[in-house]
């Protein structure tokens, strides 16, 4: 929800309820049928064991969210924003049969990002008030989900690798995906320092931290709340200005 907050304010112009309403829906759906599809009983991950163990009621759950995004959308959103969502919800049905399958390579962290930023920012273009695309934020924004899934990825390297779960991290190595994040963390920092931008400069060095500091962020996956965290950044600014001024 920070996410479409944010996409709001960059795009400019607001978002009805019901758009709301099926974004928290859909993100949560599709999120937990990720997770539960990624899921064994062998899981060495107690996130992935928990989600074994509780799957079919967290399937019902995620069923049942998807379902009334799609019952919501379909009563109360343009048609417009409806038929561009179910080109993306065929997107995302690739993305997880794929992944059930276990037959993304290198691309799989790439993917998410753009459904997620796809996502996040489908319905304030369309609905969008003002002339000119920020195209420069958006990219940024893509590039800051990315590095957080390449550190998730990395963070998440020996549990994966037990699992057999793949991902940039199990195909080129955990040391490599690290070198891969600083690099991009050092373009987004160089950027946003040049740009006007300044909050999402804030959340990308944000995200970067959780590469200088492993240790401390595996413990009882820190890194997880945090990364959330990082994207109710302009939600918690914006309260902050709004109750200074």
């Amino acid at each position: 929800m920070g996410s479409g907050f944010l996409a709001t304010q960059l795009v400019g112009g607001s978002m009805p309820w019901s758009w709301w309403i099926c974004l928290g829906l859909s993100v949560f759906g599709i999120y937990t049928l990720d997770r539960v599809w990624d899921a064994r009983h062998d899981s060495h991950s107690k996130r992935h064991r928990f989600h074994y163990v509780n799957r079919h009621f967290l399937s019902f759950i995620a069923c049942i969210s998807c379902a009334l995004a799609l019952i919501v959308a379909g009563l109360f959103l343009p048609m417009t924003l409806v038929k561009w969502g179910a080109g993306l919800g065929l997107l995302v049905l690739l993305h997880l049969s794929m992944a059930r399958a276990r037959r993304y390579g290198l691309i799989k962290e790439i993917m998410i990002a753009f459904l997620y930023t796809s996502g996040i920012f489908l319905g304030p273009l369309l609905s969008m008030q003002r002339r000119s695309i920020p195209y420069e934020a958006i990219l940024y924004f893509f590039a800051i989900v990315l590095l957080s899934l390449w550190c998730y990825t990395y963070l998440d390297d020996d549990q994966d690798r037990l699992d057999s779960l793949p991902s940039l991290s199990f195909w080129i190595g955990a040391r490599h995906v690290r070198l891969l994040g600083f690099l991009l963390w050092f373009i987004l920092i160089v950027v946003g320092i040049l740009s006007d931008y300044k909050v999402l400069l804030l959340m990308a060095v944000c995200t970067g931290g959780m590469l200088c500091f492993p240790a401390w962020f595996r413990i009882s996956d820190r890194y997880r709340i945090y990364g959330e965290f990082i994207f109710i950044i302009p939600v918690v600014i914006a309260l902050i200005h709004r109750s200074v001024l």
